[in-house]
């Protein structure tokens, strides 16, 4: 218990206190009553003191917690092999896994299994790898706390061939499955293809394999019978492709994506961004009548320029002469 004004004390009687037991949905007041002494009762539900309120239950004052089930604990039950059998040629592998269930039909985990070959001669096997020896059967088993799995073996020699003809190609046996790729990042509502490849004893590529998937925690995610991923809340999951007995995984995490900020009003509109000029010219409201150019000017250098009332001056001229000369011979 610590204090802000003592730090940490062995014990006392004031401050605040961890409360995990609320109302009567795990224990409740009538719980207090049958099983805590009269002494702890604090916090009556009435003024006579004889109904305590299990509200104010704290960590302070529990020191155990016994929890009790009709249920019996689960126990581990069978023990199942696969493959179940296999047909082998001397010196080739095989890998066989083992599952454990209890008495509910619940496969177990952290299960320590230990193998062993009825006839080693035949072959050996280890953490689950047996090697054919030589030509024969055996029964592979695993055991675990007092249960026993099994599974059959059978080793054939190949059969000679006349030299110099090629040896024949030994039987391909599936070993290895590995699965593409080998972990992915996801978004909630994203979908990815995950590929399988299987492999022989000779890690060669084998074809025409089909694939169980499945995944280990189908909140997360489901995967369909062709590998296709689909996420559906944040979280890890293991996705598995099996094929007679041999099993790939691979690891998927799901994340919730990340909300892009709303824009601001910057950047939805630039202040230096010009409003878009139209294409068609604008009119102007009132036109004005179109102008022409002023007719040329005649100078008294430009050619045919005449002055005004020269015509007349002329003719009045002629005139007074024609009098003079009247008047010359009258006289």
């Amino acid at each position: 218990w610590w204090r802000a004004d003592d730090g940490y004390v062995p014990d006392y009687s004031t401050g605040m206190r961890l409360v995990f037991f609320a109302d009567d949905y795990v224990f409740g007041h009538w719980d207090m009553h049958e099983c805590i002494a009269p002494e702890y009762w604090y916090n009556y539900t009435d003024r006579d003191g004889k109904h305590p309120s299990s509200g104010g239950l704290s960590v302070k004052n529990v020191d155990e917690i016994a929890i009790y089930s009709m249920v019996d604990p689960p126990e581990l039950s069978s023990i199942g092999v696969s493959p179940a059998s296999r047909t082998l040629d001397i010196g080739y592998e095989q890998r066989f896994t083992a599952t454990g269930h209890d008495q509910y039909g619940i496969e177990m985990s952290g299960i320590v299994f230990t193998w062993a070959s009825s006839d080693e001669t035949v072959g050996t096997i280890d953490s689950g790898l047996f090697t054919a020896r030589a030509a024969g059967k055996t029964t592979i088993t695993a055991n675990a706390e007092g249960r026993q799995g099994t599974a059959s073996v059978t080793v054939s020699s190949p059969a000679p061939v006349a030299s110099p003809s090629p040896s024949p190609t030994p039987s391909q046996v599936l070993t290895k499955i590995t699965i593409s790729p080998a972990a992915a990042t996801l978004n909630v509502g994203e979908a990815h293809q995950f590929t399988g490849v299987a492999y022989d004893q000779d890690h060669r590529e084998m074809s025409d394999i089909v694939f169980v998937w499945t995944s280990s925690d189908e909140a997360v995610g489901t995967i369909a019978a062709a590998g296709l991923f689909t996420a559906h809340s944040a979280g890890d999951a293991t996705v598995t492709a099996e094929s007679d007995g041999v099993i790939g995984s691979a690891g998927v995490t799901v994340d919730r994506p990340t909300p892009a900020p709303a824009p601001t009003k910057a950047e939805t509109q630039p202040e230096d961004l010009a409003p878009p000029q139209s294409s068609v010219p604008a009119q102007d409201p009132s036109p004005l009548p179109p102008t022409t150019s002023p007719a040329p000017k005649a100078t008294p250098n430009s050619p045919g320029f005449k002055t005004p009332g020269f015509a007349a001056m002329f003719a009045i001229t002629g005139l007074l002469m024609a009098s003079c000369l009247i008047k010359r011979r009258n006289a």
